[in-house]
């Protein structure tokens, strides 16, 4: 069995997540599809919980479960890492807190096989929820495209999931580009599906293929901001540098769609406003484009929400009281 060529290899990357890895890995060996191999990459978690979970799956599994442990260097390095390990013709990640649907790699495969070797990967939907309200559920459906989609993606006339695991990947299209960039600790994945896309072909359906599981302890949700910021930075000027004829309102739309995001997500931790709001000016010099005055608003309203959140503690302080502002 060693020896043996699978047709998929399902890579899943673990960041003190263990507790929910369990779920994922199961998830996978209930495929109706059988011709793959798991490989588990542990990105430096605090402990080894990973390696009995998957200890413990070996024992009952009749497909090979790989496990290999590597000093933290985030999600992009762990899955380029499996992506080595990896000798299949096509590759799927699964994060290890989210789930496949059971026909998930059925439904990829068959698809992927029936195509030119010049699509990259095929795209399904999403069914996502919160850790906290697990019952409650929002099936999140990409846009039909099928072909060059390259500009479209750019200037978001088109909606694909960016979480890989809705996507299954043929491995010579990633190896082509060489991976995930690991310089990216926020935003890799879609930087990834643009370089993709770039290259090669994308098709789209709309059957759910992936659960996602929505928690404050995600890695993109407890990122520092600073760290968001900075990977938006290089984002954007790696963007700029690989494709000169973008044009500024492309450019502006993914850099204010991501500071945003980060900014909200700061605001949702109840961090320092005065912080975030520096970090947003830092960035903005960075990479030399600035902030609609709709990003503003929708950085204002996190904020007036994070003080409505604060209200029944909330005591008054002169630093409090000054008004805050982006220019």
């Amino acid at each position: 069995m060693g020896t043996r060529s699978w047709q998929v290899s399902v890579i899943i990357p673990v960041y003190n997540s263990e507790r929910c890895l369990q779920q994922a890995l199961d998830s996978v060996l209930a495929q109706s599809w059988d011709d793959f191999k798991i490989i588990v990459v542990d990105d430096g978690s605090e402990t080894d919980t990973a390696a009995q979970v998957v200890a413990q799956t070996q024992q009952s599994s009749i497909r090979p479960i790989r496990y290999l442990r590597q000093d933290n260097q985030g999600p992009a390095a762990a899955r380029n890492q499996g992506l080595a390990m990896s000798d299949s013709e096509f590759v799927a990640f699964l994060d290890s807190d989210d789930t496949f649907d059971p026909n998930k790699l059925s439904l990829q495969v068959g698809m992927m096989t029936d195509l030119p070797k010049d699509y990259a990967f095929v795209t399904g939907g999403q069914r996502r929820y919160s850790q906290d309200t697990p019952t409650k559920t929002k099936i999140v459906l990409p846009s039909l495209v099928d072909g060059d989609i390259y500009q479209a993606l750019v200037k978001g006339d088109v909606r694909i999931p960016w979480t890989p695991g809705a996507h299954l990947f043929r491995r010579s299209a990633l190896t082509a580009v060489g991976g995930f960039d690991p310089r990216l600790r926020y935003g890799e994945d879609k930087e990834l599906l643009i370089r993709l896309a770039r290259k090669f072909r994308v098709k789209t359906y709309r059957e759910v293929v992936l659960c996602k599981r929505l928690h404050s302890r995600s890695l993109s949700t407890s990122l520092d901001q600073e760290i968001l910021l900075e990977s938006i930075s290089y984002l954007v000027n790696k963007l700029k540098q690989s494709d000169p004829d973008l044009s500024e309102v492309v450019l502006n739309g993914i850099h204010q769609t991501a500071i945003v995001s980060a900014t909200i997500r700061s605001l949702s931790r109840q961090e320092n406003p005065y912080r975030s709001i520096a970090l947003i000016k830092k960035t903005v010099r960075r990479t030399g484009l600035s902030i609609s005055w709709r990003a503003r608003a929708r950085i204002a309203l996190a904020y007036a929400l994070m003080l409505a959140r604060q209200a029944g503690r909330f005591v008054t302080d002169r630093r409090e009281s000054k008004p805050l502002t982006l220019l």
